[in-house]
């Protein structure tokens, strides 16, 4: 995460900052959440099994993966 993004983060779980955002239809975003994290588990799960890889470069890749550095699958 950039420092903005730390900031602006830290700023509205604080509640001293709040975001309006007009338009938005709240099922799509829990949707589109959703079949993130669904993909995320299963680029984790792919790894987690892959024989071509240690266990320390698995551990290293799902680290990095978690702390969203844009990895994609192996």
């Amino acid at each position: 995460m950039t420092m903005l993004q730390s900031v602006l983060s830290a700023l509205i779980r604080s509640g001293k900052v709040t975001v309006e955002i007009t338009g938005m239809d709240m099922d799509e975003l829990k949707k589109t959440v959703w079949n993130e994290a669904v993909d995320m588990l299963e680029e984790i799960e792919g790894v987690a099994y892959a024989d071509e890889m240690t266990d320390r470069e698995k551990v290293e890749w799902i680290q990095k993966r978690l702390e969203n550095k844009e990895l994609r699958s192996i």
